[in-house]
């Protein structure tokens, strides 16, 4: 692919993601990048998406390092999140930031699910 312009919108996501995700300890970091996969889903072309996931499917509950993983990303302005579903803001994030980007997200995805 192309390279990223610095001011191109692809690069704002991964600025965004690094600024949410420099904070964070260790753990939750590892937390972050837990929720961001399950908030992902392939494409018939095998290219990451986003999915809408109800609050109670994350793996958030009684862990205080993945609550603040999650409100981390959600202030980071990473997720959009209601009273009931997040998901992921920028869907580019699957593709352009390197902790992402790098994944097999397919294969977590299977994970996931038992398959």
């Amino acid at each position: 692919g192309r390279p990223i312009s610095p001011r191109s919108p692809s690069r704002a996501v991964a600025r965004l993601a690094e600024a949410a995700f420099a904070p964070m300890t260790p753990i939750q970091q590892t937390h972050a990048r837990r929720i961001l996969l399950r908030l992902a889903e392939v494409d018939d072309a095998g290219e990451p998406i986003r999915r809408r996931v109800a609050l109670g499917e994350l793996p958030i509950d009684g862990d205080p390092d993945a609550g603040e993983a999650f409100e981390g990303l959600a202030t980071g302005r990473l997720l959009t999140v209601s009273s009931t579903h997040a998901e992921v803001a920028h869907e580019a994030l699957f593709r352009v930031w390197p902790l992402l980007a790098g994944c097999n997200i397919g294969a977590d995805i299977c994970a996931r699910s038992g398959a």
